[in-house]
């Protein structure tokens, strides 16, 4: 009929959104169900698709999508998918390179694959996989310092949406440099009879290595922003923006938060414009949407240049 083929399914996704676990998951439940033959599932990439498969393998993980766009390497596949129809076959990579697959295979057009859209994981899900993975290491945390900790060093170290693009190999590198700071914040004489204890400096976290936690700056910014007078078009706006990144970070897409960050600010001399700017910066900083905690005021005149087609100087 028009349902969609089980054996063949096209998994898309992000980097680190773990498309080849849900695709080795995906074989072994069609296997356990009896719905393919073969005990073995085997691991290829979209060039190196071969026209024999063993008999004991059941089922075949496409990989490197976009490496190939010859034609050749598509007729290829489409044979391979003819020749063996009951065997299982679950593509994987990006959106772009899955939709790409799927328009030229012809097959597809023949056997409607299954499809299955991972989305980016939010902020929370990735520190919790670095908290898995510093315990599975032999880590524990402090007493003082949890997931959300964890949460905060992930924002404060890398932009929302590098956050969005890379996933869960951040969880990685989020564990593995908090190790490092640790190895190097303690002497060497000490770290032999240390408990593996990660503690807010290994994280990046306290005030005397520059950096504070995001959720302390975020009740700083609140704070003053509740305790100014009038501004409230300011108050909105900021308001409708934290709606938007709480419904991110608890999973939604993060490409609404996505654009342009320039804003033009009017308003009568001592409307508080400049203030504004000022909370406007420490805003964005606290609540991840800034990389770098660094504000630069410059006047009207020093964005000019001296001719059409010179550049004013960005020196300090």
């Amino acid at each position: 009929g028009d349902t969609a083929d089980v054996r063949c399914v096209l998994i898309s996704g992000a980097v680190g959104t773990g498309k080849k676990t849900a695709a080795t998951l995906i074989c072994r439940l069609l296997r356990a169900l009896g719905v393919v033959r073969g005990s073995v599932t085997t691991e290829t990439t979209l060039d190196q698709m071969v026209l024999d498969v063993r008999r004991d393998i059941g089922a075949v993980v496409v990989d490197g999508l976009g490496a190939p766009s010859v034609e050749a390497t598509k007729q290829k596949a489409d044979a391979v998918l003819r020749n063996f129809p009951t065997h299982c076959f679950v593509f994987v990579g990006s959106a772009s390179d899955v939709e790409a697959l799927h328009g030229g295979v012809g097959h597809f057009r023949r056997r409607e694959p299954s499809r299955l859209a991972l989305p980016s994981y939010a902020p929370a899900e990735i520190a919790s996989m670095a908290a898995v993975q510093l315990l599975e290491a032999g880590y524990s945390l402090a007493p003082d310092v949890g997931r959300r900790s964890l949460e905060a060093a992930l924002l404060s170290t890398w932009p929302r949406d590098v956050i969005a693009l890379r996933n869960a190999h951040l969880a990685r590198e989020l564990a593995q440099r908090a190790i490092s700071s640790r190895n190097a914040r303690l002497p060497l004489s000490r770290l032999q009879g240390s408990p593996l204890l990660l503690t807010e400096p290994d994280l990046g976290l306290d005030s005397a290595h520059g950096l504070a936690s995001l959720a302390e700056q975020r009740r700083a910014v609140q704070a003053e922003l509740e305790g100014l007078t009038g501004m409230a078009p300011l108050k909105a706006f900021l308001t409708q923006l934290e709606a938007k990144v709480e419904y991110v970070a608890r999973g939604g897409d993060p490409r609404l938060l996505e654009g342009c960050l320039n804003i033009v600010l009017t308003g009568n001399p001592g409307a508080g414009k400049t203030t504004a700017a000022r909370l406007l910066a420490r805003w964005l900083r606290a609540h991840g949407l800034l990389q770098q905690d660094v504000f630069v005021e410059r006047n009207a005149l020093e964005l000019k240049g001296t001719h059409v087609g010179n550049l004013p100087s960005t020196r300090e």
